[in-house]
């Protein structure tokens, strides 16, 4: 008994692992250029928008988002 409840805590823990959730608002710079990601969860995988304001460039919309590890 105390092995099985020891395996279904171990399982548990590792589904709550890998289901990390990247949408929201992300944002970075490159050289002193700042970028915006917006992720937001689709039916399949992410849509995504990208903002660079100090170029006053809104709105990206790219053909795929690919997360991997």
């Amino acid at each position: 008994m105390k092995h099985s409840i020891v395996f279904l805590c171990l399982i548990f823990t590792t589904l709550f692992c890998f289901s990390q959730n990247i949408s929201g608002k992300w944002n970075g710079k490159i050289n002193k250029t700042q970028f915006v990601f917006s992720f937001e969860k689709a039916t399949k995988g992410f849509n995504t928008i990208i903002d660079i304001p100090s170029q006053r460039v809104f709105d990206i919309k790219p053909k795929n988002t690919t997360i991997s590890n």
